[in-house]
């Protein structure tokens, strides 16, 4: 029963990437977050090793990416220059090298050390007493989209849902931060283990020709996972992953 499910959920969302399809309308409409805009304000840390970013010029990036997600209500715009001067802190150490998440999977470790360390001084900080999970994730992950996942309420539910439906074992808590962001990225390991050569190659040329027909900077395969949960949360969950 797990690989007939399996078979629904990959071949549901090769079929989002394509036109017509849930990813390929999201960008269409531009998802009401500017998605072209705010991504191209991402493309030159992309170019350049974290030791050579611009504080100056991640911050406008970042309050723009604050409020296109509509995190700003969670999370305080003040306190977005503190969060870029770790994240670029955390990420000039080069403990993590540029190697794809998906294809080098070893550094996934590495990536959830990364992240943990980063959110873990908010929790002491009397401005914002929890660590900032969502708005964290978005930010490492727009700064690196092969590395990093984004992780939010909507995605944590498709997860949960995959995890009890092929028979996964459970998502780790948000209360053992320790273990949650690695959780996410097993996850998505995982996931894209699943796809056979020639899926994987089908969603790349699907990626690709979203990227040139709405004119994206980037995107990539943990993007476009990220979106496909993000819109089917907003439908039928279950009949959408695993419907006929």
């Amino acid at each position: 029963m797990s690989d007939k499910l399996q078979g629904t959920l990959l071949s549901k969302f090769i079929r989002s990437l394509q036109e017509g399809g849930y990813v390929w309308e999201y960008f269409e409409e531009d998802g009401g977050f500017g998605e072209r805009d705010l991504r191209g304000k991402f493309k030159c840390f992309h170019a350049c090793a974290p030791k050579d970013w611009s504080q100056e010029k991640l911050i406008p990036a970042a309050k723009g990416l604050l409020k296109a997600y509509g995190v700003q209500r969670t999370f305080p715009k003040k306190l977005v220059p503190n969060l870029c001067a770790r994240i670029i802190e955390a990420l000039k150490q080069g403990k993590i090298d540029n190697g794809d998440l998906l294809r080098t999977p070893e550094i996934a470790e590495a990536l959830a050390e990364c992240f943990n360390g980063i959110i873990k001084e908010f929790g002491d900080d009397g401005d914002y007493p929890r660590p900032p999970i969502s708005f964290t994730s978005k930010l490492l992950h727009f700064l690196r989209p092969n590395q990093f996942v984004m992780v939010d309420a909507y995605a944590q539910s498709c997860w949960i849902l995959v995890r009890k439906k092929l028979g996964w074992g459970k998502n780790s808590s948000r209360d053992k931060l320790k273990d949650f962001y690695k959780g996410a990225l097993d996850f998505y390991i995982k996931l894209w283990d699943i796809f056979s050569e020639k899926e994987r190659t089908e969603i790349d040329k699907a990626i690709f020709a979203i990227t040139k027909t709405f004119q994206l900077d980037f995107l990539t395969p943990l993007d476009a996972m990220d979106k496909y949960f993000w819109t089917a949360y907003g439908h039928a969950l279950e009949n959408e992953i695993f419907g006929s």
